[in-house]
């Protein structure tokens, strides 16, 4: 029971982290890209700022993800 219920924790968290990474990465990329209107400068400190929150949430998830990994490694072994 505890395995099947780490295994799902590690699976859950890995995908919270690449979601995130995806959408941070894609706001990231959409603050170099050329605007036809322009945008003021609350709008992308508002951009970057997501996109840094995204990106630090999403190392979050992945460090969680490997410490549930070890935890289920050593509960295996």
């Amino acid at each position: 029971m505890e395995e099947k219920k780490l295994k799902e924790l590690i699976e859950d968290y890995k995908h919270f982290a690449l979601v995130l990474l995806a959408v941070g990465t894609f706001l990231y990329i959409g603050i170099w890209i050329p605007n036809h209107s322009p945008r003021t400068n609350i709008q992308e400190i508002m951009l970057i700022g997501t996109s840094t929150m995204m990106l630090a949430s999403s190392i979050l998830f992945f460090k969680l993800s490997s410490k549930y990994q070890k935890k289920l490694d050593k509960l295996q072994s």
